[in-house]
């Protein structure tokens, strides 16, 4: 049997530490005595009563003074922010109040009934010209072609029909270009007016009577070329048919806003237009 050399207890041979105080045994002899034993177990214990109040008062005095030092910049730090952003909001306030009293009020893109309608009999006297205009050309060279080829059925001049004919496909093709780079304005492009079907049709019209005219110079050259014949009977019927609906939008447009289409003059596209 061992004793702890610190407490006095006995402990076994086998054992490194005391199993009731934890200090290493390092003699293996007589236990202590009692008293020297309450001294060696009393005196610690006054010193760790001692030392440990005042090592947690400190603790908890730093602490608390630490967590008021905190606090007090975060007092700090929010209400510069606080401040801050009322700031930010006072000045985006002072600049849209700026900009809505200097900035023109916006303009008001509706018309009344009447305004409307007198923009549209404005619009319509000018692009009625140019769409007269764009088959003079086409109608005048028809018009001599056709005089040329009804000679040529009397005994009159083949040649001057054959290019008369030629003349007439040209001008009718350039006809159909005009027609195709011809707007309609904004003002009447309401699909009530169907303006732009009659641009169209027009166009149609212009390029039919372009290829009838060539087939009528086929013919002269060849006057037993039925495929030009037949090709010219279709050209013609595709052709009125074309004018007739171009004619009759054209028309109904001009009696909807009461406009004298006798009175427009025409205007001929030029070769640079």
């Amino acid at each position: 049997m061992a004793y702890c050399g610190y407490c006095g207890r006995p402990v076994a041979n086998i054992l490194q530490f005391c199993p009731y105080c934890g200090k290493e045994i390092t003699q293996r002899e007589v236990p202590a005595t009692q008293s020297q034993r309450i001294a060696r177990t009393v005196e610690p214990t006054r010193r760790r009563r001692t030392v440990a109040p005042v090592a947690s008062g400190l603790t908890v005095d730093t602490a608390l003074a630490t967590a008021r030092q905190r606090a007090r910049q975060k007092r700090k730090t929010g209400g510069s922010r606080v401040a801050q952003g009322i700031a930010g909001l006072l000045v985006a306030g002072l600049i849209i109040a700026i900009i809505s009293v200097l900035a023109p009020p916006p303009a008001s893109t509706s018309q009344s009934p009447a305004a409307q309608r007198a923009a549209q009999r404005a619009a319509f006297g000018p692009f009625a010209a140019q769409f007269f205009g764009a088959s003079q050309p086409c109608d005048n060279a028809s018009k001599t072609a056709q005089a040329s080829f009804n000679a040529v059925l009397k005994g009159g001049d083949l040649l001057t029909a054959y290019r008369d004919a030629g003349t007439a496909h040209d001008a009718c093709s350039n006809a159909s270009l005009a027609f195709a780079m011809l707007s309609v304005p904004d003002a009447l492009s309401a699909d009530s007016y169907h303006l732009s079907d009659a641009v169209q049709d027009a166009a149609t019209a212009a390029n039919e009577r372009s290829d009838m005219w060539g087939n009528i110079q086929s013919i002269l050259q060849s006057p037993g070329d039925l495929a030009s014949q037949s090709n010219l009977l279709d050209n013609a019927k595709t052709a009125q048919t074309a004018e007739t609906l171009a004619s009759a939008w054209i028309a109904e447009a001009a009696i909807s806003l009461n406009v004298a289409v006798a009175k427009i003059t025409p205007i001929i596209p030029t070769p640079s237009s």
